[in-house]
C-alpha cells in the first residue's frame, strides 16, 4: 500500500474514534450533514488526528464557530490543540467575547499584538479563558492571532479574527445553510498538502461548494484546475489556509485534474482529481473522510486487516524494526545511541546502552525538547530547539540490568506521551545488533554489525551516492536529508530493507554475510512515484576490508579524524576541500539538500551549481549580502566566483520559500 493509502486508513480510524468519544460523552451522534471533518497537519511522532467540528457549541447550544467570511457573532469559542487552533478562521462583532479552551496536553494561550500581546492564558490541559472584544474595533478589520508559547506559532497556531457586524451571515444560521446546500456531493472538501502530495487525491464536491486547502508541509504549495483557471488557491507557505468556490455552472458528471503548480511538484506526483456530483449523492462519505474505495484500495484495506500491508512508521512490527534500524530495536550493551526527539515522541523509546556509553539527542522537531532521567540529577541534555543535538555519557558506575525511566521535562511533553525506557547492559556488543528471533530472514540474514560504516543520503528524489560498494558484514546507513520519509527497498534484501526514516532521521542495514562478492544489489524506493523520478541505485558486494569508509569508497579513509571532517568529502574532482585559485568546485542542489553542504574554497575559485533535483533552487549568502547563483530549474547549472576579498566562513543556503527552513543550507570555508 502506497503511503497516501496508508494515511486514508489511518485518518478513517481516526474518524471512527472521535465519534466514539462523542457518543459517549452524552452527545447525539453527529449527522453527515452535521460535520465537515478538518485533518490536523501530522505533527512528528503523532498519528494522523481529525480536528474537532469547526463551531463549537455555545451555551445557547448553537455554533459560535464561523468562517472570516460569515456575520460577526457575539460569542465565539476556540479550540486550542497540540498543535493546532480550531477555527483558525474566526468573525466576531465589537464588543463580542472570545472563549479559548485548551484540549491538548501542552500549555497554550490566545494573542492578538494590536489588542496587547497575550489576552487568554496561558492554560494547562482543561483550563478556558474568555476575552472582550473592544467596543470601537472597526467592522471589517483583521487581525492575526496566534499561540505566544516558544514553538507553537511557528509550528502552525495561527489564525485570522475579523470584525464583523452581528447577524450579517455567520453562526448557526451560515451552518444549516451550508448543510442545505450540501446534502451530499459534498459542499465542502478539506485537502491536505504535504511534501510532496495531496490528500485526499480524488473526491466529489457540488456545484457552488468550497475546496479548503491546508499546506501541512514545510514547502510553498497551491491548488490549480485549469479548466478553472489555472491556480485557484494559494500559493500557501507551511501552515497556511485557503479557500475556493466551485463554480456554480459546473456540471455533475465532469471530472477535472487538479495539481501543485511550483516547479517539480506536479512531477513528483502532486496530482488528482475533483468530479462534480449533485448535491445530496455522497455527504456520508465525505462527512467520514472516506473516499469512495478502488477495487485496489479495498484489497490494500483487506492486507492491512491481516497485517500484510507496508506497515507505516507507527504500525511497524519487531521484526521490520528488528531489520530495519537495528538500533531502534533496542541493541544490547550499545556503546552509543542516538535518540531522536520530535513532537511528540523519543525515537526510539526503549534500548539498552553500557556503563560510560554515550546518549545522543538530535531536536527534529519545532518545538522545543530536553531529555531527563530523575535518577540522574534530571535534565540531562538541552532544552534543544529544533535542529540543535547533545550528548550525556551514562555513569561508568550504572550497574547492568537496571532499568530507568527518561522523559521530556517541557511542560505538558511528557503528558503527550514523551517519555521511554533505558536498560544498562553489559558493554562489548555492537549497537544496533539484532538477535537471531528478532531478524527477519528476507529483511536481515545476518544483522551482525562487525564491518564498515557506509553512509547514504536520500534526498527528492535520489540516493547520494547512488552506487557504492559494500562488504559482507558492513553496515549501510540511510540519512533521510529530504523533506518526506524515505526507504530503501531491494529484492534480495527486502521491500523494504530500510523502512521509512522521516526527515533529519538515520536507519540502517547490515550486508549479510553470505552476500555473494562480486554481486550487484539494485536499490529503489517503494516511495510512490520515487523510483521513476530516479530514486533508485546499486550497492556492489566487495571483499572485506578494514577500517570505517567514505561512503561510496572501496577503501579506507586516511584516518577516522579524516573521515569525521565535514570538508573530507569533495566536491567533485577538483575540490577536495583545498581546492587551489581558479579552481572549479563541483556543488548539486538536490531536493532539499546542498552536496556537499560544507567545503572550502579559496578567492578566484569557481563554484558550478548543477540542480539535480526536481524543484527550483539557488544558492544565496547572507554573510555577502548577495545572490550566489539565481533560480534554477531542474538540469540547469550556474556558477559563482569567489571574491578576491573573500575570508572566514560564508554561511549560503537556499531562497526558494521553505527550502531554508527544510535544511537546504551550508558553508564555505575561505582557505
Amino acid at each position: 500500500m502506497n503511503r497516501l493509502n496508508r494515511r486514508r486508513f489511518m485518518a478513517l480510524s481516526s474518524a471512527g474514534v472521535a465519534s466514539a468519544v462523542l457518543v459517549a460523552c452524552g452527545n447525539d451522534a453527529p449527522t453527515a450533514e452535521d460535520v465537515s471533518p478538518t485533518q490536523i497537519p501530522d505533527v512528528a511522532g503523532a498519528p494522523p488526528t481529525l480536528a474537532p467540528i469547526t463551531g463549537t457549541p455555545d451555551s445557547s447550544g448553537g455554533s459560535s464557530g464561523g468562517g472570516a467570511t460569515g456575520g460577526g457573532s457575539a460569542s465565539v469559542s476556540i479550540e486550542a490543540g497540540d498543535i493546532y487552533f480550531d477555527p483558525t478562521e474566526i468573525s466576531v462583532t465589537p464588543g463580542g467575547t472570545i472563549t479559548l479552551t485548551n484540549a491538548g496536553q501542552l500549555e497554550h494561550d490566545f494573542a492578538v499584538d494590536d489588542w496587547g500581546g497575550v489576552l487568554i492564558g496561558p492554560f494547562t490541559n482543561g483550563g478556558s479563558g474568555d476575552f472582550t472584544v473592544p467596543a470601537d474595533a472597526q467592522v471589517g478589520d483583521s487581525f492575526e492571532f496566534y499561540c505566544s508559547i516558544p514553538g507553537h506559532k511557528a509550528a502552525g497556531m495561527v489564525g485570522t479574527v475579523t470584525i464583523a457586524e452581528e447577524g450579517a451571515g455567520g453562526g448557526e444560521e451560515a451552518t444549516d445553510e451550508e448543510a442545505a446546500a450540501g446534502g451530499g456531493g459534498v459542499a465542502s472538501v478539506d485537502i491536505e498538502a504535504g511534501d510532496i502530495y495531496f490528500d485526499p487525491t480524488e473526491f466529489s464536491i457540488a456545484p457552488g461548494g468550497t475546496i479548503n486547502l491546508t499546506n501541512a508541509g514545510v514547502l510553498e504549495h497551491d491548488f490549480a484546475v485549469d479548466d478553472w483557471g489555472e491556480v485557484v488557491i494559494g500559493p500557501l507557505n507551511g501552515g497556511e489556509s485557503g479557500s475556493f468556490t466551485v463554480p456554480e455552472d459546473a456540471a455533475p458528471g465532469d471530472s477535472f485534474e487538479f495539481y501543485c503548480s511550483i516547479p517539480g511538484h506536479k512531477a513528483a506526483g502532486m496530482v488528482g482529481t475533483v468530479t462534480i456530483a449533485e448535491a445530496g449523492s455522497g455527504d456520508e462519505a465525505a462527512a467520514t473522510g472516506e473516499e469512495e474505495a478502488s477495487p485496489e484500495d479495498e484489497e490494500a484495506a483487506a492486507e492491512t486487516e491481516e497485517g500484510t500491508a507496508e506497515a507505516s512508521p507507527e504500525e511497524t512490527t519487531d521484526e521490520a524494526a528488528a531489520a530495519a534500524s537495528p538500533a531502534e530495536a533496542g541493541a544490547a550493551g550499545a556503546s552509543s545511541v542516538a535518540v531522536d526527539a520530535h513532537e511528540m515522541a523519543f525515537e526510539p523509546s526503549e534500548f539498552e546502552i553500557a556503563p560510560g556509553g554515550t546518549i545522543e539527542l538530535t531536536n527534529s522537531g519545532v518545538l522545543e525538547h530536553d531529555i531527563a532521567v530523575d535518577a540522574w540529577g534530571g535534565v540531562l541534555i538541552g532544552p534543544l530547539q529544533g535542529g540543535d543535538n547533545g550528548s550525556y555519557t551514562v555513569p561508568d558506575d550504572a550497574q547492568p540490568g537496571e532499568t530507568f525511566d527518561f522523559y521530556c521535562s517541557i511542560p505538558g511533553h511528557k503528558e503527550s506521551g514523551m517519555v521511554g525506557k533505558l536498560t544498562i547492559a553489559e558493554g562489548g556488543e555492537a549497537a544496533g545488533a539484532a538477535t537471531d528471533e528478532d531478524a527477519s530472514p528476507e529483511a536481515s540474514p545476518a544483522a551482525v554489525g562487525t564491518g564498515n560504516t557506509l553512509e547514504i543520503a536520500a534526498n527528492e528524489w535520489e540516493y547520494s551516492p547512488s552506487e557504492v560498494e559494500a562488504a559482507p558484514g558492513d553496515t549501510i546507513v540511510l540519512r533521510n536529508d529530504g523533506a518526506m520519509a524515505h526507504d530503501m527497498s531491494s529484492e534480495e534484501w527486502g521491500e523494504p530493507f530500510i523502512a521509512d526514516v522521516a526527515h533529519g532521521e538515520t536507519g540502517s542495514f547490515v550486508v549479510p554475510d553470505d552476500a555473494e562478492v562480486g554481486s550487484t544489489i539494485k536499490i529503489y524506493s517503494m516511495n510512490q512515484g520515487a523510483e521513476k523520478l530516479g530514486m533508485s541505485g546499486t550497492i556492489t558486494i566487495v571483499e572485506k576490508t578494514d577500517g570505517d569508509l567514505v561512503a561510496g569508497a572501496s577503501t579506507p579513509t586516511a584516518s577516522p579524524e579524516a573521515a569525521a571532517s565535514p570538508v573530507a568529502s569533495p566536491a567533485g574532482e577538483e575540490a577536495s576541500g583545498a581546492a587551489g585559485g581558479g579552481k572549479t568546485i563541483d556543488v548539486k542542489a538536490v531536493d532539499l539538500a546542498f552536496d556537499p553542504s560544507e567545503f572550502e574554497a579559496s578567492p578566484g575559485d569557481t563554484i558550478k551549481l548543477t540542480n539535480e533535483g526536481q524543484l527550483e533552487h539557488d544558492m544565496a549568502s547572507e554573510t555577502l549580502d548577495t545572490m550566489l547563483i539565481d533560480v534554477l530549474a531542474s538540469g540547469e547549472s550556474g556558477e559563482y566566483v569567489i571574491p578576491d576579498d573573500a575570508s572566514g566562513e560564508i554561511e549560503i543556503h537556499c531562497t526558494i520559500p521553505g527550502h531554508k527552513e527544510a535544511g537546504m543550507v551550508g558553508k564555505i570555508t575561505i582557505v
